[in-house]
């Protein structure tokens, strides 16, 4: 795979995490109707399962690898991805904050960086990730809160988030195994 998919995966990962994170505060204030402090516990469960996540899945893809990280984790988020807007249980909807910030910007980010840098030759690994990554920005960073805030007039801003959460999810399983796995490779090129 060419570098043209490492833009790609950045946008996958920026289209999970902005559909995730840029307007989930406001669908619990205008869909959900949760008062500002309730929100403002939600969006802090789903943050510190994010990084416990991170912790958990980083250490994962040193000992399973890299895509098998990415795999389970974009699977947990889709798994998760209803949970968070879709019902009205308020308990249900708690659990699956829990559950995207665990899978989501915990698991698939965990690995983003290294794993992106990781198909870069070392003298231009840094440049190589940061260019993909702030390409893949272009779309995931600006364009997805954009369409999310656009969309979501019509069909309502839980819908608009899932189906960003799966596409993202699926685009990266798929990109995860096009790419080679880079777990144990030897770095010095």
């Amino acid at each position: 795979m060419g570098y043209r998919s490492l833009y790609l995966a950045n946008s996958a990962y920026l289209v999970l995490y902005y559909s995730i994170a840029a307007w989930y505060p406001t669908f619990l204030l205008v869909q959900r109707h949760f008062s500002t402090d309730r929100i403002a516990t939600v969006v802090i469960l789903l943050n510190v399962s994010a990084v416990v996540g991170s912790i958990i899945f980083g250490r994962l893809s040193d000992l399973l690898g890299r895509r098998w990280v990415i795999t389970i984790s974009a699977i947990g988020t889709i798994v998760g991805a209803p949970l968070f807007v879709a019902v009205h249980s308020s308990a249900v909807l708690v659990a699956g904050a829990i559950i995207i910030g665990f899978f989501g910007p915990g698991g698939a980010w965990s690995v983003n960086a290294a794993y992106t840098a990781e198909h870069f030759p070392t003298k231009m690994r840094a440049a190589g990730h940061g260019l993909t990554y702030n390409a893949g920005n272009a779309l995931g960073g600006i364009v997805t809160p954009i369409l999310v805030g656009l969309f979501s007039v019509k069909y309502g801003f839980g819908s608009v988030m899932t189906i960003g959460v799966l596409i993202s999810s699926v685009a990266l399983i798929i990109l995860a195994w096009l790419w080679r796995e880079t777990k144990d490779m030897d770095f010095q090129r």
